[in-house]
């Protein structure tokens, strides 16, 4: 028999408070903060191009506030891992997450959510993370070759 997990959304009522409803913001994007913390960083980095990065282009940066995605400044200096890896987390988080999260945002706003309906994107936003996973495989070293990095 398939295990239905409660999604914290379902708790929520037009009559829902604005704490109750910020509780569930910071649920959602501990969620996916999560899995973007996961993914290799160079990985993510072969995906969106580092070339391509470095110029500006690719990624964004995810603020505090759900689903508000800002361009990154284009004189970052992009030979700091940490950095690089926090716009590449950015960039993922960007392309993969931020439609979720935007949806997520319309119906706070409108303090209606509807279940199913946020049920159905967790599903699909799950999907997509796990066949893009699967499509760059685990056999990469996390590594950029000589090439990459003098791009």
């Amino acid at each position: 028999m398939e295990s239905k997990s409660v999604c914290p959304a379902a708790l929520v009522t037009p009559e829902s408070t604005e704490g109750q409803l910020q509780s569930l913001r910071l649920q959602v994007l501990a969620t996916f903060a999560g899995i973007a913390n996961a993914v290799r960083p160079w990985k993510v980095a072969r995906q969106f191009g580092l070339s391509r990065m470095k110029q500006g282009f690719g990624s964004g940066i995810l603020e505090g506030r759900v689903g508000l995605i800002v361009p990154p400044r284009r004189d970052m200096h992009f030979r700091d891992p940490v950095l690089t890896t926090k716009l590449c987390q950015a960039a993922f988080l960007r392309d993969r997450v931020a439609p979720f999260l935007g949806a997520m945002k319309q119906m706070h706003t409108n303090c209606r959510l509807d279940s199913t309906v946020v049920d159905t994107l967790l599903r699909q936003a799950s999907y997509n993370y796990q066949r893009w996973a699967e499509d760059e495989g685990e056999s990469h070293s996390g590594t950029l070759s000589q090439s990459d990095r003098d791009k």
